[in-house]
This record gives structure tokens, C-alpha cells and sequence, in this order.
């Protein structure tokens, strides 16, 4: 059983893709922000881009305050690539749900309350979906929390399960700068479980894009000259 999306499979073959996540996480630069700019021009409306731009300036401009998490300029490349890939996977462009991809984390890494995303313009819909698919860290890898954790993001729609699974993909083409050890195992572990059948289930050509992501990643682990390379730039 799929859910009805009008889903567009754009992403490259994996290797492809995986080489230009490593490049945009050890090489950072305004390519990102400027292709996604680019990419906005060509498939939204006036107001709708205007709207998608404003929550770019938002994201770009958020003080990461969790030590768990990348540089502003990293986090924010990463927040870019997820909404990318929610605008283009999508033959309707969804602009609630680019938006809410470019500041898909704000709750974790910041001190912004839900309040205050309100009070910045952002809808109910985005400060829902983000509080629900915020994850405790502490509980990370705890299968009783998770399997609350994931019915919530599935009782909320098909929209948030998506950015789910494109926000995971993401992580999940980086993972040859990720040291093999317990915090990848159970990574890659979880992806499976969980994340892999919502990807089957959003539809099926694109649950199995992703599972030969996993398999890949899995089958090439991490490649030391680029973690090296990546630890340098951090």
C-alpha cells in the first residue's frame, strides 16, 4: 500500500549523489545557497519565493547553540540540501514544506521556542511538524521510544514523513565521514528499521533508491582520507 504523493524520483545514481554530499560538507561554500536560489526561480511563484527566501534568511541566521551539531555554515548547507531535495522530489512544489525542510531542526539546535517560530511568521503546520520530529538524543536508539516517536510522525501526514526520510538521506550520504563504531551501527541500524519502510511507503521507486543508498553506504564504510579531510575543515 503506497500513499498517494505525486513523487518525483530526481535524485542522480547514489554514487553520484554521495560524491556531492562529501563535497558540500568538506568543502564549504555559497554553491548551495546559490543553486537552491537558482532552483526556486525556475519552479516557484513570485510570492512563494519570496516566502521560500525569507525562511532561508531565517535559517541562515540561526546561533547554533547544541554542541552536538555542525557550524552554522554547515548546518545551514545541510538545511539547503534537505529543501532542495523536498522541492524537487515533488511534482507540485509544497512551499509550507521547503520551508519548514530549511529550518527542519531550529528546536534542537537552538534556543527558539515554538512561540517565538510563530511570532517570526512561521505557520502551526511547521512548528508542529518540526516539534513532533524532534528527536531526545538521550533516547536516540531506544526502540520503545522510537516506535512512538515514528507512529507520531506518521499519524501526522505523508508531508512530514517525507521531509523525514529526505532530511535521514541526507545524513545518510555522508556516511563515509562517519567513523565505524556504536553511533554509526546503530545509525545505520535505525535507518533500516524505521526510516526505510516510510521511504517504501511514500512510494516504492523511491524506497528503493533509498535502500541502494543504504546498501552502498554500508558496503563502502567510512573512507579515511575523506573523514580526515573533513575533521580538518570543521
Amino acid at each position: 500500500k503506497f500513499i498517494l504523493m505525486k513523487f518525483n524520483l530526481y535524485f542522480g545514481p547514489v554514487r553520484e549523489e554521495v560524491h556531492k554530499k562529501n563535497l558540500s560538507m568538506i568543502h564549504i561554500s555559497s554553491d548551495s545557497e546559490d543553486s537552491f536560489v537558482k532552483l526556486c526561480e525556475k519552479n516557484l511563484s513570485k510570492d512563494s519565493m519570496e516566502e521560500v527566501f525569507s525562511a532561508m534568511i531565517y535559517s541562515k541566521s540561526i546561533d547554533i547553540t547544541d554542541k552536538n551539531h555542525a557550524s552554522n555554515d554547515a548546518y545551514f548547507v545541510h538545511a539547503l540540501r534537505v529543501a532542495k531535495h523536498t522541492l524537487c522530489s515533488l511534482v507540485e512544489p509544497d512551499v509550507e514544506l521547503v520551508k519548514t525542510a530549511l529550518i527542519h531542526n531550529v528546536f534542537e539546535i537552538s534556543g527558539i521556542s515554538r512561540n517565538e517560530l510563530i511570532e517570526s511568521g512561521f505557520s502551526d503546520f511547521t512548528a508542529d511538524a518540526i516539534d513532533i520530529q524532534t528527536v531526545d538524543r538521550n533516547r536516540q536508539f531506544n526502540d520503545d521510544y522510537l516506535e512512538v516517536y515514528y507512529k507520531n510522525i506518521k499519524d501526522f501526514g505523508p508531508r512530514l514523513m517525507l521531509l523525514r526520510c529526505l532530511d535521514k538521506l541526507d545524513n545518510l550520504q555522508a556516511f563515509q565521514l562517519i567513523p565505524e563504531g556504536d553511533l554509526r551501527t546503530n545509525w545505520l541500524k535505525n535507518t533500516k528499521d524505521y526510516i526505510l519502510p516510510m521511504a517504501k511507503e511514500i512510494d516504492k521507486v523511491f524506497g528503493d533508491y533509498f535502500l541502494e543508498t543504504l546498501e552502498y553506504m554500508v558496503s563502502v564504510g567510512c573512507d579515511e582520507n575523506l573523514r580526515i579531510q573533513y575533521e580538518k575543515n570543521k
